[in-house]
């Protein structure tokens, strides 16, 4: 901006924006149970677009106060352009917020509805408190002058527009590189692991922390978070029964033959050695067994003897997503069936396995997220923009955003490429499965605040002049400083918790940091003016363009004032002959000129 006023404008909005998301989480908070990453959310995604749609605004503001507007006037023209840009561009980020509501889990169901409540808030206080905020200051937006004088240097659109020009002349060349790239960049995705990580789970310097790390030189990590199998027996019978004894035995012998099992825990596991007849005898009296081990038995054996408990204890050199394997091979097998378990009811629980049921859930749940995300915004901008072309391009572009930033996050963290910035001492191995859905439905919102930025400024020269390649060069020559700067706002937000102690947030800032950086940069700025040069003409079909009334602003200067046609003047004698340059001809001249 320039100006200390334009500066701290937008972060007022996006600090009331969390503020206000963060009271209204309180209230909800008593009809559902919030999960703590909602803070996490509502903090990053309420500062990035509270100063996003403020910057918007007050960027528009100025440009309208520029143009000999005053700040009342001004104000309505910032809501009638770029307010109209914000609310599109809210619903959009909307959309991804509300899809994950659909989701099974408390963890991205909370972040849906803070989303939701972040992202409404920072849209209106931008198009109501903001324009009225910018009204009363008026000029003073500008302050201090001195300062906007040193820093004019910044704002000339010099840099822009050349690149403007060139990219309209080279436009099938950009287009090839900027896919070049996007494809390389995107290629580690389609080795992508989804998983619980091996390395950095557990927050660094923390106690929990500590406690593996002890744990782990003892050589007890799989003491930690064994797999747990619950055995149950028909209503009134007994799980230590003769009947059922060497089916727990043939269970347990099962589970053991597996490399990645260090231990087995249970009622027949209890001496090395012991034969199934000497297990059998023993618990023919159960309360003298009982007495024995009094503390054992209260742990893996229910009060009416119904229910058993296994406990695996997993290999240290095992890792988080090496145990999830584990518990698919224990159901895997007992869906096969145990021989002498044929009447039973086998229960596979733990950290491990509700780590694999809320994997393939979110999974079974994503495409339906996608399809939600895809095709609701794509409606959303066919109405605004009157146009076929214009959705499905920013559908795909959306898409390679969120692809490419998948791609630099599997190489970062599952394969550990310059893991060690963020803290960490090797590879995840893996991808938490909730950061692919949380990043798919926030950077696809997110993304389309840009096109839909973008989008406005080049509809709008285009309803104004009825050529495309001039609107695109306009349009992008007048927004991509905006959204430049408002994406390096966004970075460092996002980029802050990448940083953090705590793996999944890390993962999230990441993803959401890289995700902005490309599509500001690489998408916004080359793939997306490039195919609207090629596309030419066809991106407004079916819609076309719209011409305005007469007394309607097109947005790049002053409205038009009408002019009252010219009074006849009496001529003081016939001319001999009239030429086309004579008082004849001033007339309708200047009619036409007033028409233009």
């Amino acid at each position: 901006f320039g100006a200390l006023v334009a500066a701290f404008t937008p972060i007022v909005i996006g600090v009331l924006a969390i503020v206000c998301a963060l009271g209204l989480v309180h209230v909800a908070g008593s009809f559902y149970p919030m999960s703590v990453f909602v803070l996490t959310i509502v903090s990053m995604v309420g500062l990035g677009v509270g100063i996003d749609y403020s910057l918007l605004m007050v960027t528009r503001f100025r440009e309208e106060m520029n143009r000999g507007r005053g700040p009342r006037e001004a104000a309505e023209r910032t809501i009638d352009t770029a307010g109209r840009a914000v609310i599109t561009s809210g619903l959009t980020v909307l959309l991804g917020f509300g899809a994950l509501l659909i989701t099974p889990t408390s963890e991205t169901r909370s972040v849906g509805i803070g989303g939701l409540l972040v992202v409404s808030s920072a849209v209106l206080l931008s198009v109501t408190l903001l324009p009225g905020a910018l009204s009363l200051i008026g000029r003073a937006i500008d302050g201090p002058r001195w300062l906007a004088r040193r820093l004019a240097w910044y704002h000339a659109p010099t840099g822009w527009e050349r690149w403007a020009r060139w990219l309209g002349h080279h436009p099938w060349r950009a287009l090839i590189l900027g896919g070049v790239l996007v494809t390389v960049i995107t290629w580690p995705l389609t080795h992508i692991k989804i998983g619980l990580p091996r390395e950095g789970w557990f927050p660094s310097n923390t106690e929990s922390g500590d406690a593996l790390a002890s744990l782990d030189e003892i050589g007890a990590r799989g003491a930690l978070q064994p797999v747990r199998i619950v055995v149950q027996a028909p209503e009134g019978a007994r799980i230590v029964s003769s009947r059922y004894v060497r089916g727990l035995k043939r269970l347990s012998d099962s589970v053991r033959t597996d490399v990645h099992v260090a231990d087995v825990r249970s009622v027949v596991d209890l001496q090395p050695g012991t034969s199934i007849l000497q297990y059998t005898m023993m618990y023919s009296d159960l309360a003298r067994a009982r007495a024995r081990s009094p503390q054992f038995y209260a742990s893996y054996l229910s009060d009416d003897g119904r229910t058993t408990l296994m406990d695996v204890i997993l290999a240290d050199t095992t890792s988080f997503t090496g145990s999830m394997d584990v518990v698919r091979q224990i159901r895997t097998k007992v869906q096969a069936g145990i021989p002498g378990l044929d009447s039973v009811r086998v229960f596979v629980a733990g950290f491990q396995a509700a780590s694999v049921d809320l994997q393939d859930e979110l999974l079974r749940q994503f495409p339906w997220v996608i399809a939600l995300v895809v095709c609701a915004t794509a409606v959303m901008l066919f109405v605004a923009f009157q146009s076929i072309l214009v959705p499905i391009k920013a559908v795909v572009m959306n898409v390679l955003s969120v692809a490419g930033a998948g791609g630099i996050l599997v190489l970062v963290f599952q394969h550990g490429v310059g893991a060690q910035i963020f803290g960490l001492k090797g590879p995840t191995e893996a991808i938490y499965v909730v950061v692919p859905v949380v990043v798919f439905a926030v950077v696809f919102g997110l993304s389309m605040d840009y096109e839909v930025f973008l989008l406005s400024r080049i509809k709008e020269a285009f309803d104004r002049t009825g050529k495309n390649d001039q609107a695109t060069m306009e349009g992008l020559t007048a927004t991509a400083s905006v959204i430049t700067s408002a994406a390096a706002i966004m970075i460092i937000v996002f980029g802050t918790f990448a940083f953090s102690r705590v793996l999944a947030a890390q993962m999230l800032g990441f993803g959401l940091a890289v995700a902005v950086l490309l599509d500001a940069t690489l998408i916004r700025m080359v793939l997306v003016p490039a195919f609207m040069h090629i596309a030419g003409s066809w991106n407004w079909w079916p819609g076309g363009r719209k011409v305005r009334r007469s007394g309607e602003s097109g947005g790049s200067g002053p409205r038009p004032v009408a002019t009252p046609a010219p009074e006849p003047v009496p001529a003081p004698a016939p001319a001999p002959a009239a030429t086309p340059e004579g008082p004849s001809a001033t007339p309708d001249a200047d009619a036409t000129s007033a028409d233009a």
